[in-house]
């Protein structure tokens, strides 16, 4: 069974869900790639439909937003 749904009703699915859940999916970030001209996709958090990238694969994992890295892993002591 599956769910066919329009460009619009999506959109509203997502802001129906943003009212009680952080909805995450890849997500093209502007002028902030490897170079200044370059964009950069990577997972983060969506309000709208048109936010989403379907057709390109980010070379960051989706791990990354939902365990992001904060063990410190050596403690330098004098």
């Amino acid at each position: 069974m599956g769910w066919k749904l329009t460009k619009a009703a999506f959109n509203d699915l997502i802001v129906q869900l943003n009212a009680d859940y952080t909805i995450l999916g890849p997500k093209r970030f502007v002028n902030r790639g490897r170079y200044s001209d370059m964009g950069l996709i990577r997972y983060d958090e969506v309000k709208n439909f048109d936010e989403i990238v379907w057709n390109e694969k980010s070379t960051f994992s989706p791990k990354e937003v939902v365990f992001p890295i904060i063990q410190t892993l050596f403690l330098l002591y004098r």
